[in-house]
């Protein structure tokens, strides 16, 4: 039986975190070998997520974010110029090696949507982000962690403030972007393996 984290004690949630935290080296590893080290693994992350906390009955579901990561010279062009005039802007950035990118945002080579899949906690409002290691450009002066997971406030911190933060939910996303996990017999290995991790550190 399912409950929501609300109902759960605090102390008992915090194992749960404190214990998957534990996992997540080796969730992301196993997850990059049998993707072949692919950057777009947002969504099977996620999923994989999802699956193993939803053994110890913890209530979550998979959102998608819209933003752009800024570095500091971009975001002073940005609040010396605004962006209402965007060419200028982006000729700004050119010439001062501002520097911005999109996350979830446009489409890609297929046409279709540009994503990026987080998983959240509505009870609590708190983020579990597995790959936002994949927007770290320390050459840009941009460095982000290996993974987060706290509060939403906190995570939207991560973006540009003047560009929208959107945290979204997509009716019946699974059909068109399918996670490995489901496309790839291997990952059913994966993830029996995971689980049995997971459950060893909780009685750690």
């Amino acid at each position: 039986m399912k409950v929501t984290v609300v109902e759960m004690r605090h102390s008992e949630f915090q194992k749960y975190k404190q214990a998957f935290i534990r996992t997540i080296p080796t969730i992301q590893r196993g997850i990059h070998e049998l993707s072949n080290n692919s950057d777009e693994t947002c969504y099977t992350s996620s999923v994989v997520a999802k699956r193993i906390l939803d053994t110890s009955g913890v209530k979550s579901q998979i959102i998608y974010v819209q933003g752009v990561v800024e570095n500091e010279i971009a975001k002073t062009i940005r609040e010396q110029y605004g962006l209402d005039d965007l060419s200028r802007f982006k000729n700004a950035c050119i010439i001062n090696d501002g520097w911005t990118m999109g996350v979830g945002i446009g489409n890609d080579t297929n046409g279709r949507p540009n994503f990026h899949a987080v998983l959240y906690f509505p009870e609590i409002k708190e983020v579990l982000d597995m790959t936002i290691k994949q927007m770290h450009r320390p050459q840009y002066g941009i460095h982000m962690p290996d993974y987060y997971w706290g509060g939403v406030e906190g995570y939207k911190a991560l973006f540009s403030e003047g560009f929208p933060r959107n945290m979204l939910q997509i009716e019946n996303f699974n059909k068109i972007f399918k996670p490995m996990i489901d496309r790839d017999i291997r990952f059913k290995g994966l993830i029996q393996e995971l689980i049995k991790d997971y459950k060893a550190q909780i009685e750690e």
